[in-house]
């Protein structure tokens, strides 16, 4: 299958234009704390951290002394191991006739075509592709070292495919030592870099810049024996993407002053400046918002593409804040461990008062909890306090909220501070739990895989950090509705349904903050004197996701008394329950780009695609089952990602390729540094063993 976008050739650019509806042109391009009571779990975690940063920081002082540990054996079967046993094979006939590495401070071992190479090399080294293993047990052990090394764990040594090489981290200096045992005592040692730059010495300092597969040279010359040895080893340069708690305030501050300046740049002046890569916020979020307000169906959520089409704006995200600093990633945030501190105070509150919600992380409200007003969810605590959405977007074609903010139509938020709420609908949700996370690595189908991330791995998490004002359903229905709030759980893709399906229309321009103009509504589509209760069952059997699971829905939308509540449940939807007010919308359940933590949460959605497919897929098919544009193989969504290997614009097949973690010859430019969810053992539905 060609994975390029049918678009890229001039033979079929034609063809390209009319099978893709949203190739647009490039000048269309450019203008695209309240704080929970004390918790003794949540202190403890975030005194740990500081605590592991101080450690850390004085390690580092000393020269990056880590002790070496060798983890046990039980890796030797991994998953992966014939994806790796194909690739030293390959890499043996067309590179180096061997290669030796050692693993920084992490040994590790697979059984290489029948031979357990442990007992044929040193511990803490990998030899691979030999065929002669005398001559690959004299190969000296290097050991690569950087500020990071610290915690005795070679990033990404799950992958498989990086024990063939020195991995080294981009614009980081980096310590490299060649093991001298068995070598003449008076020998000297050359190191021959990529662009022959040449150091001296066992032990030698230098950073890398450029990306991808390169090779090194050590040479040693023995006076004994008058005789000089070279040998190759090859080196991998890529990024590697932490948790945001493992950076700490002083790694996080450069991550967020670059990330402020993509936030609060134009594009032209950001490419100007910064170069080629740079691409604005306002550009992301225009091309977003094309995407996911489209009034057929999401073209970027909702089905097997958002995995793949979120991981590629996240790229593309990433290589514009390198252009405005190099040597950053984007850090994730595994908000299960906030989730399994709440859980463990039995008190969903205790979310909010992670570290993550500081100043020297991504802030927050004044107040997570009892806003009212869209300005009292407006960050007031760090540095994005004040930040605001762009504003009077109507004169530039693109799609626009009723106020011209660069928000989804449905959102009637005034206000142009970008928001967040720990509340939606008047309850406080929990955010996706352990448990989740572990029950999507079971979909080995990648279909079910990508089609599953959205609902399982997400889930609630925009209504906990994002959540809403307006339509407090809490209040006008918990005491007398019993599924109030699984009606409030869907309330928001309801609407977007309804809106697809002809009934709920949004104005296309506010003329008063407070006129009904601002909202969508169905006035003109659902008369509401004269509908019938069955008439709105039937409507909201098909557009409400609880209700359409259901074998009898109808059962389902009565109150306490047994008296059938449909009309009024409709209304609510279509904004127009007179009890209660319309809902607005934070942004982190609307347009997530407007918010700058929506790419750490997309970063961890990310790394646990990278788990599953390291690990190995049944099923690799990409299902064609979604009838919806953007989610079928061939599909081509514009301007999310550009290709470094085509130059231009993929296929949704082509992006799986393109990101596929579990080879060194995909277009990834970064692995992430571990797989580890320690902090979920205590969960009786997961085994200790899971990973």
């Amino acid at each position: 299958m060609d994975l390029r976008s049918k678009g890229s050739s001039p033979s079929s650019q034609n063809e390209a234009s009319q099978s893709n509806p949203f190739k647009f042109s490039s000048r269309r391009a450019r203008t695209l704390a309240h704080k929970a009571k004390n918790n003794k779990v949540v202190k403890i975690i975030n005194y740990s951290m500081y605590f592991s940063a101080l450690v850390a920081a004085l390690i580092v002082f000393y020269k990056f002394e880590g002790s070496h540990w060798f983890k046990d054996n039980k890796e030797e079967g991994n998953i992966s191991s014939q994806k790796n046993e194909e690739f030293v094979s390959k890499l043996g006939e067309e590179k180096h006739k061997y290669v030796k590495v050692n693993l920084g401070n992490y040994g590790s071992w697979f059984t290489l075509g029948g031979t357990d190479l442990k007992n044929s090399a040193p511990e803490d080294s990998f030899v691979q592709g030999s065929t002669d293993m005398d001559d690959a047990a004299d190969y000296p052990v290097i050991t690569v070292l950087n500020s990071w090394s610290i915690s005795g764990k070679m990033s990404g040594k799950e992958y498989g495919w990086t024990e063939s090489f020195l991995m080294v981290e981009p614009y980081k200096s980096t310590n490299f030592t060649v093991d001298t045992t068995g070598q003449d005592e008076s020998a000297s040692y050359t190191w021959t870099f990529p662009d022959d730059i040449t150091k001296y010495g066992v032990e030698v300092e230098h950073e890398l810049e450029s990306l991808g597969e390169s090779s090194l040279d050590l040479s040693i010359y023995s006076p004994t024996t008058d005789t000089t040895t070279t040998y190759t080893y090859n080196i991998m340069v890529r990024y590697v993407r932490r948790e945001v708690r493992e950076l700490g305030p002083v790694g996080m501050s450069p991550y967020l002053e670059a990330v402020k300046v993509l936030y609060t740049t134009k594009g032209g002046i950001g490419r100007r400046r910064y170069g080629d890569n740079f691409r604005s916020i306002q550009e992301l979020a225009t091309i977003y918002n094309m995407y996911f307000s489209d009034n057929e169906c999401s073209r970027i959520t909702n089905g097997i593409g958002y995995l793949p089409y979120h991981s590629a704006l996240l790229s593309t995200f990433e290589k514009s804040l390198q252009s405005v600093n190099p040597v950053l990633s984007v850090p994730y945030w595994d908000y299960t461990i906030d989730s399994a501190a709440a859980g463990i105070a039995e008190d969903p509150t205790v979310f909010h008062s992670s570290v993550v919600f500081d100043e020297d992380y991504f802030g927050a409200p004044a107040t997570w909890v009892g806003n009212t007003e869209s300005l009292e969810t407006k960050i007031s605590l760090g540095k994005f306090a004040d930040l605001t959405v762009k504003v009077n977007m109507w004169d530039f074609g693109t799609v626009n909220s009723p106020h011209g903010h660069i928000r989804s139509p449905l959102n009637s938020n005034p206000s142009s501070y970008v928001s967040r709420s720990g509340e939606a609908f008047g309850y406080t949700f929990s955010a996706p739990l352990c448990e989740d996370h572990y029950g999507l690595f079971q979909s080995t189908n990648f279909s079910i895989f990508l089609a599953s991330v959205e609902d399982v791995a997400v889930s609630t998490l925009p209504l906990v950090v994002g959540g809403n004002v307006g339509a407090n359903i809490y209040s006008e229905f918990n005491d007398t509705y019993p599924h109030a709030k699984n009606f409030a759980k869907y309330f928001s893709h309801s609407q977007w349904k309804m809106y697809r399906g002809g009934y709920l229309e949004p104005p296309a321009y506010c003329v008063s903050d407070s006129a009904d103009s601002c909202y969508a509504s169905c006035t003109g589509k659902i008369d509401f004197d004269s509908i019938t209760s069955d008439e709105a069952v039937s409507i909201l059997s098909s557009m409400h996701q609880f209700f359409s699971s259901l074998d009898l829905p109808a059962a389902y939308m009565k109150d306490n008394t047994g008296t059938n509540i449909a009309i009024e449940l409709l209304q609510t939807i279509c904004n127009t329950n007179s009890a209660l007010d319309p809902v607005i919308y934070s942004d982190m359940t609307d347009i997530g780009v407007n918010d700058p933590m929506f790419w750490s949460v997309i970063a961890t959605l990310d790394r646990l695609w990278h788990w599953r497919a390291i690990n190995g897929f049944t099923d690799t098919t990409i299902s064609s089952a979604n009838t919806c544009y953007g989610h079928k193989a061939d599909d081509v969504l514009s301007n999310i990602y550009t290709s470094t290997l085509y130059g231009g614009d993929l296929t949704l097949a082509g992006l799986v390729s393109a990101f596929d973690p579990s080879t060194p010859e995909s277009e990834l430019e970064y692995i992430y540094n571990q797989f580890s969810w320690s902090h979920c053992y205590d969960d009786y539905e997961i085994p200790d063993n899971f990973l």
